[in-house]
């Protein structure tokens, strides 16, 4: 039976029998239309659409003169074979893995294993951190694809409930987690917030300036209560993460979705990530660290003796680059120290500048091309969470390019599938997975609903057709 049962029109001084067999013709038609999609959760909606198309050819036949029975079964006529008709919408409504996408991060993780390889897998070189990251990259690929196959739309019906358990999970932190030099590693739940957000930005899109002030209220209070645990400081790298995800609210706000005027709705999320830059400055002034930091970047031989070593380091190993081939300097010394972090300068210094800035390249072109295919889109849930995920990957990349070249504070922050290992790696895994399951089922997934407005969920009117 059609969802629509029981819900059409019974006009006055139709015979039962004549309402009944009316009726009969239009269920008929849908349940034999939709019997032919392999694809369940399409099913309703395509529902939808085919009874609203329905309607509508029913209305122009009595617009002609016709009957509403005649006009009914004309409609339906019209719509052709079921069977066809239903043949044809499942090769439209199924999922597709996007095997271009796929390859392009298998490709990139074998890129980063091989170079990790020529790095650290020479005497000398740090040996463990290559197992680490060979065996975080094979786990990580494994679940890549069974996330893919995931339904990702979870993340829009049950946003607050996989919130809150992110935060839950970053708060036990100490219980599960060993400290490296007196902190928690969190960073690879951070990454799974900040696509969570998504979640909660599409959520909230129904209910106007309130919804925007609600996703501020859950991002700002998330913040501030990891603010608050010294015990569990989060890093730069952590905060741009959270920071970033204003823009993913101020990218639905700018297309519309939240029904408020861009003119003043978009100023107002400026303002709120330059207030949360000032507070993180204010913060760090607060200790004297901006204050030390700002100067060793601003020139690290004048503060040598007060920090400014391993930038000096950077700078030397810089100068002596060359764009081709292997060079002599302190570059393998430094990733080998920190293979994560300066794995870059390992690489320009083994095999010249060129060949770290090809690696680096070959990382942004598949970050554009994963945006290209996640832009065009149709289901808004599955935009915003492609692009949160992206954002998680693209942040690392600037910050690790000007922390090599010394003109950024040195902080635990490795380029993605090339130099991250550990529970980071396999997270970042995951969240292409979300991003392959987004461009897997573009078609065959509808989106979910939104909050409440005024104590009502937002339905679909069914006499008037779907809405868009």
């Amino acid at each position: 039976m059609s969802v629509f049962s029981g819900k059409k029109p019974k006009p006055a001084g139709e015979s039962p029998q004549g309402q009944a067999e009316r009726a009969a013709c239009v269920e008929e038609f849908l349940s034999v239309c939709t019997g032919q999609m392999r694809c369940r959760a399409m099913r309703s909606a395509v529902d939808r659409e085919l009874y609203a198309h329905i309607l509508d050819q029913k209305e122009a036949c009595m617009a002609e003169g016709m009957t509403e029975e005649e006009a009914e079964r004309e409609a339906v006529r019209q719509m052709g074979d079921p069977v066809a008709v239903g043949v044809g919408l499942d090769r439209i409504h199924r999922p597709r893995t996007d095997w271009r996408a796929a390859g392009c991060i298998v490709l990139l993780a074998v890129l980063g294993t091989a170079a990790q390889y020529s790095v650290n897998g020479q005497e000398g070189g740090a040996f463990g951190f290559l197992l680490n990251f060979s065996r975080s990259t094979l786990v990580g690929i494994l679940l890549m694809f069974g996330v893919c196959y995931a339904d990702y739309t979870v993340l829009g019906k049950y946003p607050r409930a996989i919130w809150c358990g992110g935060v839950l999970l970053y708060l036990l932190a100490p219980f599960y987690s060993a400290q490296i030099n007196g902190n928690y590693r969190t960073e690879w739940i951070v990454a799974l917030l900040a696509a969570a957000y998504a979640g909660l930005v599409f959520y909230y899109r129904s209910q106007g300036l309130r919804g925007i002030l609600k996703a501020l209220a859950w991002l700002l209070g998330t913040c501030a209560l990891m603010a608050a645990l010294d015990s569990i400081p989060a890093g730069i790298l952590q905060q741009l993460w959270l920071g970033g995800c204003v823009l993913i609210l101020a990218f639905a706000v700018g297309k519309g979705w939240y029904g408020v005027k861009k003119l003043w709705a978009l100023p107002m999320l400026l303002v709120f990530a330059l207030a949360g830059a000032a507070l993180f400055a204010v913060r760090m002034g607060q200790n004297g660290i901006f204050a030390r930091r700002f100067r060793v970047l601003q020139n690290p031989y004048l503060a040598e003796n007060d920090g400014g070593f391993l930038y000096v380091q950077l700078r030397r190993a810089l100068a002596g680059l060359s764009l081709f081939g292997a060079s002599e300097g302190e570059g393998l010394s430094l990733a080998a120290g920190d293979p994560e972090s300066f794995f870059l300068m390992g690489v320009w210094e083994r095999w010249g500048l060129l060949a770290g800035l090809a690696l680096v390249a070959a990382l942004l072109l598949t970050v554009a091309f994963l945006a290209y295919r996640v832009l065009r889109q149709k289901n808004r849930l599955g935009v915003l969470t492609g692009l949160s995920c992206l954002l998680v990957l693209l942040l690392p990349v600037g910050m690790n390019v000007l922390m090599n070249t010394g003109y950024f504070w040195i902080t635990a922050c490795g380029l993605p599938f090339l130099s991250i290992g550990g529970r980071l790696n396999v997270s970042l895994y995951v969240l292409m997975g979300l991003l392959l399951s987004v461009l897997r089922n573009q078609e065959s997934l509808p989106e979910p609903e939104g909050a409440a407005v005024g104590g009502v969920r937002l339905r679909l009117v069914v006499e008037k057709g779907p809405q868009t």
